[in-house]
């Protein structure tokens, strides 16, 4: 074993540094490294630096902050177009502070535009699988008995 001294003597030689000439291929670096028992690889890491946000990006945030303090969600669902216009009225005037029982019983009146036999009166729903949880975590707890 080599004592500090003799290392620190080691570390002060002058180290030869390879000129251009000297240096590999990039066709030999890779023949090199396999013969090493190396393989290339290629990896995505972490972006630690910090983006600077748009002004809108900051708007957006702030309004989906506030939207989750008060108990709001945005929810995407596909319907035929007939429907838009009860589920707009249904999401307004829950998110005004009307009781969802009573809106979706007062909505339940109206006739659907779709068929003059059906309307929107909530009949109890045999659903499966990951429908019926999706279901239960969104709808209102009044809403939720009519999910079997």
């Amino acid at each position: 074993m080599t004592t500090l001294h003799e290392t620190e003597k080691a570390m002060q030689n002058d180290v030869p540094i390879p000129s251009m000439e000297d240096a590999l291929s990039p066709n030999e670096l890779v023949a090199a490294a396999h013969s090493l028992g190396l393989r290339q690889v290629r990896a995505w890491v972490p972006d630690n630096t910090d983006k600077a946000r748009t002004a809108g990006a900051k708007r957006t945030k702030r309004s989906r902050e506030n939207a989750k303090l008060q108990g709001v969600k945005q929810v995407s669902v596909t319907l035929p177009t007939e429907l838009h216009d009860q589920v707009k009225t249904l999401a307004a005037r829950i998110r005004a502070g009307e009781p969802a029982a009573m809106v979706w019983a007062d909505l339940a009146s109206v006739q659907n535009p779709m068929s003059a036999s059906t309307s929107l009166s909530p009949t109890p729903v045999k659903l499966l699988g990951w429908r019926r949880w999706l279901l239960r975590w969104l709808l209102p707890a009044e809403l939720r008995a009519w999910i079997s």
